[in-house]
């Protein structure tokens, strides 16, 4: 099991070396952002979805995602009722996981939702799923909707001690063979 403070994730391949990564709750910038501009109503937690079909073959992930989440909301000093898990990048025709971040950020813009922070803790960096979909569509459709403040907060690379940790597992666990 690698366990990060904060992350949990078993099974899948571990790295040789890694016991835990101190702080993860740490290093994803929430508590800094609620500082400079105040806590929100409500904070969405955004996973990468996956195709029911997936979890039904034993896949863990939704496991692991929920469980992450749970780790969170106890570290965070903000109410869990106010904290929802969901998950996004949806496409094709059949079930996915859910619920679907997508379907939350409309359903609590016409509820005129004032003050909404989303983070995807699933993902390490930004990338195109956290800063399009989730930062400019996802705030489409929250403030479109009717809702009014939208704050996403950037994923672990928002850190450049994030970074430099990351190349630091990777260059140990290539053991030279590139490098």
């Amino acid at each position: 099991m690698l366990d990060f403070d904060g992350f949990a994730v078993d099974g899948g391949a571990a790295v040789d070396g890694v016991e835990g990564v101190e702080g993860f709750d740490e290093g994803l910038p929430v508590r800094a952002f609620w500082e400079d501009g105040g806590k929100p109503m409500r904070l969405l937690l955004s996973f990468h979805g996956l195709p029911s079909r997936y979890i039904e073959a034993g896949d863990p992930y939704e496991d692991q995602c929920r469980a992450t989440a749970a780790l969170l909301k106890d570290r965070l000093d903000f109410d869990s009722k106010d904290i929802f898990t969901a998950f996004q990048s949806r496409f094709g025709r059949e079930e996915w996981i859910g619920p679907n971040s997508a379907d939350l950020l409309k359903e609590w813009g016409r509820k005129e939702l004032s003050k909404l922070d989303v983070v995807c803790p699933g993902f390490s960096a930004d990338c195109l799923e956290t800063l399009e979909e989730i930062d400019v569509a996802g705030r489409t459709i929250f403030t479109k909707g009717g809702g009014r403040r939208f704050r996403y907060i950037p994923a672990l690379n928002y850190r450049p001690e994030h970074t430099a940790a990351l190349a630091e597992i990777v260059i140990e666990n290539l053991g030279g063979w590139i490098i």
